[in-house]
């Protein structure tokens, strides 16, 4: 979608963000058992992770509009706001665009809990925000008041949705490439066969070029599958 250039994204930085924030998580399993039963759990040390997962997705929305390339495409979109005004509206409208957010499951099958399935971004079909997006500004914005809203579910959708955000972000994905961050059925894709490998333009024509194969991302904690690109 973009012409080359260096910014932040080629580097990592968001990526080594993601991973603190993974291990992070592991570590809370080990008191909070990751399980749907559990889901609804609260706590001080999951507000204070929510917030930390709602500013980081907040940074990505941000810094992702000043690439050359998305800005160009935000432009298209009718999206002229400066980096600083824009809010969860305009990054919707954007990223659903291109990426259709809305549509991948993301699954959290890892660890010694139940298996269960997330969708980050479900609400962004409905032209509305994330649930979670909602609990983190309440949890930010008045703490005491709304710390039951800093929910198990809440924090895994969220990190969840970073995941996303950081494979779809083509500025990320060539720094993700060199990672083998991406894999299909025979392996880790070669750096030869990730080249151009996914597209991205408005209006349904999102996901991995080649419709006889699925390219997956599995964490310790997550686990997706691109959808297929049918033009």
């Amino acid at each position: 979608m973009s012409t080359f250039h260096y910014c932040d994204f080629r580097r990592g930085k968001y990526w080594h963000t993601y991973q603190s924030m993974e291990s992070r998580l592991s570590t809370i399993s080990r008191y909070i058992l990751i399980d749907p039963d559990n889901n609804d759990i609260y706590s001080e040390e999951l507000a204070e992770f929510l917030i930390s997962i709602g500013s980081a997705i907040d940074t990505f929305f941000r810094n992702m509009s000043d690439c050359p390339g998305i800005k160009q495409d935000m432009t298209t979109l009718g999206i002229v706001k400066s980096s600083g005004d824009l809010n969860m509206t305009d990054y919707r409208d954007f990223s659903e665009s291109y990426y259709e957010l809305s549509s991948p499951t993301v699954s959290v099958p890892f660890g010694l809990g139940k298996s269960q399935d997330i969708h980050p971004f479900r609400q962004f079909k409905n032209n509305k925000s994330p649930d979670w997006w909602i609990s983190y500004n309440r949890v930010k914005h008045d703490y005491h008041k709304n710390i039951k809203e800093a929910k198990l579910i809440n924090v895994l959708n969220g990190l969840g949705g970073l995941l996303l955000l950081n494979t779809f972000h083509d500025c990320n994905q060539q720094y993700l490439f060199h990672l083998g961050i991406y894999q299909d059925q025979n392996g880790v894709l070669s750096i030869r066969d990730a080249e151009n490998a996914f597209i991205f333009t408005p209006k349904g024509t999102t996901g991995y070029r080649d419709s006889g194969d699925f390219v997956f991302v599995r964490t310790n904690i997550f686990f997706f599958r691109f959808p297929n690109y049918e033009p």
